[in-house]
């Protein structure tokens, strides 16, 4: 009896291990099939860099059954058994990283970007240097080569000063690290300063060294092709609501869904940005009579556990999934908050956290286009923000913070409506952030319904 069920058990273990085995190697093979049919450039570093964009590319664009299992677990029990998996063989570890290749020249060029709080974040082509020839860890090798700290750098660049932000792409987060808080209380008084509402001209508008300046932030990861700021075309662009609100018109998500505040109550989902979501939902509704679609999808917990590595390609799925159903949805809006020092006016007395929009240009630092991150709506996004910004700054002097300007796409690339804001900071409080709804929201229904 016993000697059948050791060989019950060895079969099992047989059979699990070869699941497993084909699972890992699935993607390794095609991965190298597709290789072979594109005849690669013959040095080893060429090869490795196709090798990193034709394998991810593969798994990402076409979804392999591995990745394509992932993508549904919702943290279910499954979940883990797919971790087990991943973190068990290096290819399918690699491959879990693989998010883009804009992403991937990102981390090369700023290795330092990669790594926060005392530990290191590896992209994909530093796991994969790390699998085929043991490479360094990306601290050591930012070190060697970078002469900046982690704190703001003004800088000039092609006749635009801009603030470079150091980012933590992984987190979702845009902020300074160890930043001189001087620079933040500078910006904050400038802002204030026209206590009436600020107004601009058209003139002022079309200088790009004015605009450039004075509402954006441009982040090292990506550089201005002027003909998208076009001022004229950014005012004009029509971005009035045009669907009646018998059917659903504006979409709030969160593709960050665990981000919270600085006096958060552990697990209570109230106090994440899912509930300041719900804040705005509301006023959407109840006070401007907008049909809004609040969709709470944890996209940064599939699995079961905090994992943000995937989490803008799990979101695009869902909310293409949601737009699909619901194709008179014109508005889509990824509430997050930010990392850093807290960011807060007091707006009638009351302490409201600052917005900052932001704006993914699908653009490299070498002034080129990221041609697999195409956004046909980019101008419009930038419209968008553009005039919310402006809007926000006439009625509200200090709430709206500089639009920021980062090299990718962030799902912005789903309507010509899509929006991406920062509300304050991890070190805001929830009431701090929950008021602010109150202020995006007039700020949105000015700009849906055209008023001027």
């Amino acid at each position: 009896m016993r000697r059948y069920r050791y060989k019950a058990e060895r079969f099992f273990f047989m059979t699990l291990w070869t699941i497993i085995l084909i699972l890992s190697f699935t993607v390794l093979i095609k991965g190298i099939n597709v290789l072979g049919n594109n005849s690669l450039a013959k040095s080893s570093e060429s090869l490795k860099k196709k090798f990193v964009t034709v394998l991810s590319n593969y798994v990402l664009e076409t979804h392999s059954p591995l990745l394509h299992y992932v993508e549904y677990t919702n943290g279910d029990s499954s979940g883990y058994a797919f971790n087990g998996i991943i973190h068990s063989f290096p290819i399918n570890e690699y491959v879990a990283r693989a998010d883009t290749t804009s992403e991937r020249q990102y981390i090369e060029n700023n290795p330092l970007l990669y790594t926060t709080n005392n530990h290191t974040l590896m992209g994909p082509t530093e796991y994969l240097n790390l699998i085929m020839q043991g490479a360094r860890a990306a601290g050591e090798e930012t070190a060697a080569n970078s002469g900046t700290d982690d704190g703001a750098v003004e800088t000039e660049s092609q006749g635009i000063s801009s603030t470079m932000l150091p980012v933590d792409i992984i987190n979702g987060e845009f902020y300074m690290e160890n930043e001189d808080t001087s620079s933040m209380d500078d910006y904050a008084k400038q802002a204030v300063s026209s206590g009436s509402g600020e107004h601009y001209t058209l003139n002022q508008l079309e200088n790009k060294a004015f605009l450039y300046n004075n509402f954006y932030i441009l982040d090292k990861s990506t550089s201005i092709k002027e003909s998208l700021f076009d001022a004229k075309k950014l005012l004009d662009k029509d971005m009035t609501l045009k669907a009646k609100a018998d059917k659903p018109q504006i979409l709030i998500y969160h593709t960050h869904s665990q981000e919270a505040f600085a006096d958060s109550r552990e697990g209570a989902e109230e106090d994440t940005v899912v509930g300041v979501g719900n804040v705005l939902t509301d006023l959407l509704e109840k006070t401007y009579g907008y049909n809004v679609i609040h969709d709470k999808t944890k996209y940064d917990m599939m699995g079961g556990y905090l994992d943000r590595n995937l989490a803008y390609n799990y979101a695009k799925d869902g909310v293409t999934k949601i737009i699909d159903k619901n194709p008179t949805i014109e508005v889509l809006i990824d509430l997050h908050r930010d990392g850093g020092n807290k960011r807060a006016v007091t707006i009638n007395g009351e302490k409201v956290a600052n917005v900052m929009l932001f704006n993914g240009l699908s653009r490299n630092s070498k002034n080129e286009d990221i041609a697999n991150l195409y956004n046909p709506y980019l101008q419009a996004n930038l419209a968008f923000s553009l005039q919310l910004q402006l809007k926000g700054r006439e009625l509200f002097p200090g709430y709206m913070y500089k639009n920021y300007l980062k090299g990718f796409r962030f799902n912005l690339h789903l309507r010509e409506k899509s929006l991406l804001a920062e509300v304050g900071t991890s070190n805001n409080t929830v009431a701090e952030e929950k008021n602010s709804m109150k202020y995006l929201a007039e700020v949105l229904n000015q700009v849906l319904s055209g008023k001027n």
